[in-house]
């Protein structure tokens, strides 16, 4: 059976085709450099939201390509691949070169996949992620930040606070989304392009979801709503036009100003807020992953495990309460 086989450039092409004809052996190993393939990378993932190829072209820009660009494919075998990394870890977070790695890796899978090297180089290392545990805002520190932004965000802090609502469906929110006292989540603000929203879809499809905002959350909308309807902003600029992430992070910055919150503290902590009140409240795992829109509970336990009581003394006073039949001052022949 003849199998297809693709290439990066028309040379590589007609080599190939030569050397099939003269019956000279093929190379799998590339002359491809690994900016070439890159770009070929790039074009293929139709897939990416707007927002997540700025993020794959920023780390190729700056990060990737300076590095490895330069290399021929073949030249990339994991001693090159860990100095790289190496290199990076040096000047860049963990976690960034950890998403940095990852881009490498599906761009030679790619090359691997075109038979341009045979099997992609494994076994580098990558720092460590320190991952800080959540603490939670208090019900005093949402309120301070309610009365701190000025007066038409105080509905936004609140919203979030009840639903815990990502960043960009929190600023896309529309009225034709509100409804009921219930808030449907069915798509997310992703940027604005000449004062016009631009949507995108929710994170992931456990994100689409109905979530009850409660009487506090429903009159503070009721406030603000006007004569607003469909799909007009429920928070926008005095010009009409939709909430940049800039403009809310400014906002934020300067309403917890003082309050000791930790670095690049942002709304996202409304977020965080609303999960400890679920929590706190006794809500199960399954609970909480599907009020925030978690695509597997797994992610949940990871960033809120710490936040769940214990159950060791319940577990205690079952055991205790399952063997108080059994209780005696000793029993003849036990022990002897």
């Amino acid at each position: 059976m003849e199998r297809s086989r693709a290439f990066v450039t028309k040379d590589e092409a007609t080599t190939f085709v030569a050397q099939r004809m003269v019956g000279t052996p093929v190379r799998t190993a590339s002359a491809t450099t690994f900016a070439v393939m890159a770009q070929t990378w790039q074009a293929a993932q139709v897939h990416h939201r707007a927002s997540t190829a700025r993020t794959a072209a920023s780390a190729l820009n700056t990060l990737i390509l300076p590095t490895l660009g330069d290399f021929t494919l073949a030249e990339l075998d994991r001693a090159t691949l860990q100095e790289a990394v190496g290199e990076w870890a040096a000047t860049w977070s963990a976690s960034r070169v950890r998403v940095a790695w990852s881009y490498v890796t599906s761009i030679l899978t790619l090359a691997e996949q075109d038979g341009l090297i045979e099997r992609r180089p494994t076994g580098v290392r990558l720092p460590r992620v320190e991952t800080a545990q959540v603490v939670p805002l208090t019900a005093e520190q949402v309120q301070a930040i309610a009365d701190a932004v000025p007066a038409w965000w105080r509905s936004m802090v609140v919203v979030g606070a009840a639903t815990g609502l990502r960043s960009g469906e929190l600023r896309g929110l529309t009225w034709d989304r509100v409804v009921g006292g219930v808030v449907v989540v069915d798509r997310q603000l992703v940027g604005v392009d000449r004062g016009a929203p631009v949507w995108g879809p929710p994170k992931t499809a456990s994100s689409r979801r109905r979530l009850a905002l409660g009487a506090i959350a429903s009159d503070e909308l009721e406030k603000v709503r006007g004569d607003s309807v469909g799909e007009d902003l429920v928070w926008r600029t005095r010009l009409g036009t939709p909430l940049t992430r800039t403009a809310a992070s400014g906002v934020w910055r300067d309403a917890v100003s003082g309050m000791g919150l930790r670095d690049r503290s942002g709304w996202h902590e409304l977020r965080h807020f609303h999960a400890s009140m679920l929590i706190g409240s006794g809500l199960s795992v399954r609970a909480v992953a599907d009020r925030l829109g978690h695509a597997d509970p797994a992610e949940t336990l990871r960033t809120y495990a710490h936040l769940w009581p214990t159950d060791d003394e319940r577990a205690v006073a079952a055991v205790d309460a399952a063997l108080s039949n059994l209780r005696s001052g000793g029993s003849d022949g036990i022990g002897r």
